[in-house]
């Protein structure tokens, strides 16, 4: 019976000693709540919190009740974003006094947080960029190869090196007209097409160049006045390859076909680089565009057209069979002289963005030959005009994002030996592969390989000059069609190549 009883009151004992005990912690913990809130108001900190609420509340009262602003609020979710000025505690005293309240259901600090996607740049006029815009380059950056650098060279009226937007990313260059190795920039023009192509981007000044893998070599051939002559011109592009140019942009040009020139084109492009030329600009609107301008006329040069933010044809841009694609060219912001920014139109700014994206596709897939960059920048481009190549925009309007994607065949080659035909060819990636033999009537002869899963690199496989009946070809013209097929079907690159095959 004693035992009992004192089992029962030791029982109530400690139900009661915790029932005070639980009440007690209660009664403080509210008395500490309703100080500190209080003291919320009293503040020397400024930050906005996100508050989560519940059913038997709503975000005024508990904004009125921390002495908060809200500055967000969605009422379908049942939170809010709250701003405190002048807080005495600190951010986490002052979310677990939040947190404490019967109508919180959460609360946290405020997160920034970012995309892990290429982001837009933060120069502080890139804004006024829309030409970067258009063509995608924010995407392409995120694809391009950073950690080498490609030489641009700018064939131009030389560049002002030390811009604050430019001067990490030149390298010595050398002036034609004065001959020596200062190539500074006292016309403008220049410097404005170097930071088309390469002025330094996130900086948190000025604008952002198309290209984020290049290093720009100033070679001056044109004078204050804008003008140069053949010679001038022939020895900047003559150095300019013999000192490892990988792209020369060139926003010149003439009306007259120079031999002098053509030799110096042919000679660069030997030696691996991609030429880019500006189409050229009507003076006056009633102007007819010439049948040839030079050097965008000559071989083995990208010709490049303007467009304005409309995407149509800029009314100064010449137009003619030497226009091979088209670039931003209208109201183009970019870097000039005394650390300024200007404003300039011309096919003479459209060169750059395209000389900007061959040194992207370059430093990407370095394997490629400047014909195979020229059809890269050609075949991913967005048609404009007539379908296909026509006069206005060549094959259109440049897509860097588009270029930078893909899987691409180069230093593709036909050989007619002896017993067979012996096709060589290099894909920048893996991918599947076809190949297939064509008669001069576009008939189908033969099929090689069909949908092949290779490997990066380089490849070779020999046809024996025999249809798909195992008879033997007859003499004649045959076209090879490689075509490359990415892993969801799609065809992503084709090259054709012409053989001749004259068999005794």
């Amino acid at each position: 019976m004693r035992f009992s009883s004192l089992k029962k009151l030791t029982f109530s004992t400690i139900f009661i000693f915790c029932f005070v005990t639980i009440t007690g912690y209660k009664l403080i913990e509210h008395r500490l709540y309703a100080k500190n809130v209080q003291a919320i108001n009293n503040v020397k900190n400024s930050y906005s919190v996100i508050v989560g609420y519940n059913d038997n509340t709503t975000a005024q009262n508990l904004a009125k009740k921390f002495h908060g602003k809200i500055t967000k609020l969605n009422f379908t979710h049942k939170m809010f974003k709250m701003k405190l000025t002048n807080a005495k505690s600190s951010i986490s005293d002052t979310l677990s006094i939040i947190n404490k309240d019967k109508g919180v259901a959460f609360s946290q600090p405020v997160y920034t947080y970012k995309t892990t996607d290429a982001s837009f740049p933060n120069d502080t006029n890139y804004s006024r960029q829309w030409g970067l815009k258009k063509v995608n380059a924010v995407q392409a950056w995120k694809l391009s190869k950073t950690n080498k650098k490609v030489i641009v060279a700018v064939i131009d009226t030389g560049i002002t090196k030390n811009h604050p937007d430019l001067k990490g990313n030149i390298i010595s260059g050398y002036n034609f007209v004065k001959n020596k190795i200062d190539a500074t920039d006292d016309q403008g023009h220049g410097t404005h097409v170097a930071g088309i192509i390469a002025a330094t981007i996130n900086n948190k000044k000025g604008i952002a160049g198309i290209a984020n893998n290049v290093k720009i070599m100033p070679v001056k051939v044109l004078d204050k006045s804008g003008a140069g002559d053949d010679f001038t011109i022939a020895s900047g592009i003559f150095w300019a390859a013999d000192h490892g140019a990988k792209v020369i942009s060139m926003s010149l040009g003439g009306k007259v076909y120079d031999s002098v020139l053509a030799k110096a084109i042919n000679y660069a492009h030997s030696k691996g680089a991609v030429l880019v030329a500006a189409a050229g600009n009507k003076f006056g609107l009633v102007e007819a565009s010439p049948l040839k301008v030079y050097p965008v006329s000559l071989p083995n040069v990208i010709g490049v057209g303007a467009v304005n933010k409309n995407l149509s044809k800029a009314p100064f841009s010449y137009i003619g069979d030497y226009v091979d694609i088209c670039a931003p060219g209208q109201d183009i912001y970019s870097t000039y002289l005394k650390d300024k920014y200007v404003y300039m139109s011309g096919t003479s700014m459209a060169t750059p963005f395209v000389s900007g994206l061959a040194a992207m596709i370059i430093g990407k897939y370095p394997s490629l030959t400047p014909a195979d960059v020229e059809r890269v920048i050609e075949e991913t481009s967005t048609d404009l005009g007539d379908p296909g190549k026509d006069e206005n925009y060549g094959y259109g309007f440049i897509n860097a994002e588009k270029a930078l994607n893909g899987i691409y065949l180069n230093s593709v080659s036909a050989k007619n030996i002896s017993s067979s035909v012996k096709i060589s060819y290099g894909i920048s990636n893996k991918a599947n592969i076809s190949i297939k033999i064509y008669d001069s009537n576009d008939k189908l002869i033969k099929t090689l390989i069909n949908r092949k899963s290779q490997s990066k690199g380089t490849h070779t496989i020999n046809w024996s000059k025999k249809d798909s009946k195992n008879s033997k070809v007859t003499n004649g013209n045959y076209n090879i069609k490689i075509t490359v097929t990415n892993s969801k079907g799609l065809v992503v690159d084709t090259v054709n190549k012409s053989v001749s095959i004259d068999d005794n």
